[in-house]
């Protein structure tokens, strides 16, 4: 199952002054991933605007695609990943000259994540490389549920399989398979790959683009050797 979007075909919905939202993915469009739902919602912040997440059931990973933001005291700014646990409120305010452009993505989980997990940043380092900017391991060991690694990168990707995965397209155009589907992608296009699906990636470079894996965190842990108490 392949499902691919771009943000000029969503109509936004101004739901708070100075915040439009366009949702791009929704649940009825996933297929084979772990148990839950996962959603993924652009975001555009203008003077005044103020987003908040306050919904105890998902865990959250945002990116800030562009701008700058006020995260609590901390000032965010463009290609900054930030995972945030369940039961966990957070804010952004537009805080800066340029609209704001956040992607976020949340995972219903079964339970909440444990009482040490916190909330994490990473950001690109140069604005137009390629990075692993939060590991598999960092995800597994910080306690998320569902997301489990997040790459940004500007090269082709051969045929290949992973956990079930979106890439979110900044710069560039070129194409994605998902399955047995070519999807044309351009700055905006959310591609959605289900879990073991067959796909890859062509660019016209220059490209940058960063794909967002999702797993069963405890069933890895237990395929690892690791029981529930």
């Amino acid at each position: 199952m392949g499902y691919c979007i771009n943000i000029d075909e969503v109509s936004g919905e101004e739901i708070l002054p100075g915040v439009i939202k366009k949702v791009l993915l929704e649940p009825k469009h996933i297929g084979r991933g772990p148990p839950g739902d996962l959603t993924v919602t652009h975001y555009t912040l203008t003077e005044g605007g103020v987003i908040t997440f306050e919904d105890p059931k998902v865990e959250n990973q945002d990116y800030i695609i562009n701008g700058t933001a006020l995260f609590g005291r901390k000032h965010v700014h463009a290609n900054t990943t930030i995972f945030v646990p369940s039961f966990k409120k957070h804010s952004y305010k537009h805080a800066g000259e340029s609209k704001v452009q956040l992607l976020s993505h949340t995972y219903t989980v079964p339970h909440p994540n444990h009482r040490w997990c916190k909330t994490r940043m990473a950001q690109l380092t140069f604005p137009l490389d390629s990075e692993q900017l939060m590991t598999e391991e960092f995800h597994g060991l910080v306690g998320a549920h569902r997301f489990h690694a997040l790459d940004v990168q500007t090269y082709d990707v051969p045929e290949h399989t992973n956990p079930e995965e979106t890439a979110y397209f900044m710069r560039g155009t070129g194409k994605m398979r998902s399955g047995d589907k070519w999807y044309d992608v351009r700055p905006g296009s959310l591609v959605y790959v289900e879990e073991e699906a067959t796909h890859e990636i062509r660019c016209n470079h220059p490209t940058q683009y960063f794909v967002m894996e999702y797993v069963e965190q405890d069933k890895m842990w237990r395929e690892r050797g690791y029981q529930e108490s």
